[in-house]
């Protein structure tokens, strides 16, 4: 089992950085694992109970999975659970700040392919990784101005 987190502030509030987390269509420009969301429900857009199915890559692996919301309020949360390539659940956390919003993503799983014999450096990998989206995330937010 595998579990890591990280945070980043971002200089905007709540609702305009769920407006980009929240946009399918923008995700493979922040989050590198993810290449390709296709919704499998109707209407297409983040909500309990919605499934989709994703694809990416990560170190390497070209992974394809299954995710369900199985939690989402606008400007403050969403989590999914994960099976396939990932499995396991992840949630983000949004809360407002004095200069903005603060981001916080946990995640646990067993470790994709090869990399579950290696927990320890598949969560270290996990983790480098996360806080290179949400730097990715925060550039995109804050330059949508």
């Amino acid at each position: 089992m595998v579990a890591f987190e990280a945070e980043v502030e971002i200089a905007a509030p709540p609702e305009k950085v769920w407006r980009v987390l929240s946009d399918t269509t923008l995700e493979s420009r922040w989050m590198r694992a993810t290449r390709t969301v296709e919704f499998l429900t109707s209407p297409a857009h983040y909500r309990q109970g919605a499934l989709m199915r994703r694809t990416g890559r990560f170190m390497g692996m070209t992974l394809r999975w299954n995710s369900e919301v199985t939690e989402c309020t606008p400007d403050r949360a969403i989590a999914f659970r994960h099976d396939g390539a990932i499995n396991g659940m992840s949630r983000w956390e949004l809360s407002g700040t004095a200069g903005g919003t603060r981001v916080r993503l946990r995640s646990e799983g067993p470790a994709p392919g090869p990399m579950k014999w290696l927990p320890g450096l598949a969560a270290q990998a996990g983790r480098a990784g996360l806080k290179s989206d949400l730097r990715r995330l925060k550039a995109l937010v804050e330059q949508a101005g």
